[in-house]
Order: C-alpha cells, then structure tokens, then sequence
C-alpha cells in the first residue's frame, strides 16, 4: 500500500471511517495553528466538520479550498490515481456553491501537493504532522521512514500524501491551483 507519490503514480490508504478531507499541508499546518484556540461546537456529521473548519479558518477561501468525500469504509481501503485530478475553475456560481456544500469534492493547492486523511485520524494527525516534518521528509528521500512512523503512531494507514510532479508533466496537477477530485 503506497501512501505517497512524488511522480504520479496511484496511492492507497486504509479506510476507518470513509470520511475522506482533502488539504494543502500548509492549510493543514494553519489548522494545527489554530485548532486548539477553535471553540468547537457539535457538529451534526463529518461533512459538516469540514464545512465548520473552512468558514472559521479560512473565512476568505470561497468554499473550495478543502476537499471532503465520503468512501464507504466497507471497500476497506481507498485507490486514487493523481492523474485523475482536472483543473477546477471556481469562477462559475453553481459550481462554487457546490464546493462550499461539499456537494461536489474539490482542492486549493499552494504548496505543489496535498494529503488525504480519513477523519477518524483528524485530530491524531494535527497533533503530530507538521509541514515543515512533511518537507524534511521528501527532501531527504525519507518518505518511508516518515510514514512508518506516524502509522505506527495513529495505529493504521489512514491518510496519504501526493506531490504534484510540476509543470512539465502530462496531468493536470501540475502545482497550484484549484482541482475537483472524480
């Protein structure tokens, strides 16, 4: 089960709970940032977290910038394929408001690549995923030893990591941008 690609290749991760968020590391860091000064109200459902977690931290993002997506966790793990990614243009009003409900799964990307995190590890993961850990990882060819130490740590393979390959490529995730996930 691969969790990382720096060259586009697919990825896997182990389902929990099927709830599936999709973020930039350096939204992510900002959650860590401030998570812990948030005044957490009871939030009615998995989607609704991640709506509460973009109005409050990211208040500007127009809806689109985390990406939420429910997988069935009967399917017991979760294949994506980075060259799936399309170029999403949130200029247009439905598709806008479809984002900000979570109605349609979409990315802001600022740093060249992104993590999915089945929400079951969420809160784990803010306490020990850093992006500086995550850059030190991938610049040293240490990915391998990165994760096998925060599975170890959060006790499965729930999340994943995806680098964009850059400009020159034949996907569409080619950096930064906005992207819509089949």
């Amino acid at each position: 089960m691969l969790q990382y690609s720096t060259n586009s290749s697919p990825i896997e991760i182990q389902l929990v709970s099927g709830h599936l968020l999709l973020i930039d590391p350096l939204y992510f860091q900002d959650i860590i940032d401030k998570f812990q000064s948030i005044d957490m109200p009871s939030v009615p459902n998995e989607k609704e977290f991640v709506r509460f977690l973009e109005d409050n931290i990211f208040p500007y993002g127009g809806g689109g910038l985390l990406g939420y997506k429910y997988v069935s966790e009967k399917k017991g793990s979760f294949k994506f394929n980075p060259a799936s990614l399309k170029k999403w243009d949130p200029s247009k009003e439905s598709d806008r408001d479809l984002a900000k409900s979570k109605d349609i799964t979409t990315i802001g990307v600022d740093s060249a690549s992104f993590i999915i995190i089945d929400l079951k590890n969420f809160e784990k993961l803010t306490k020990i995923l850093t992006y500086d850990d995550i850059t030190t990882a991938q610049q040293y060819d240490k990915l391998d030893i990165y994760f096998d130490a925060i599975n170890k740590i959060i006790g499965n393979k729930g999340w994943a990591l995806i680098f964009s390959e850059g400009v020159d490529t034949q996907t569409e995730f080619d950096g930064d941008g906005s992207y819509i996930i089949p």
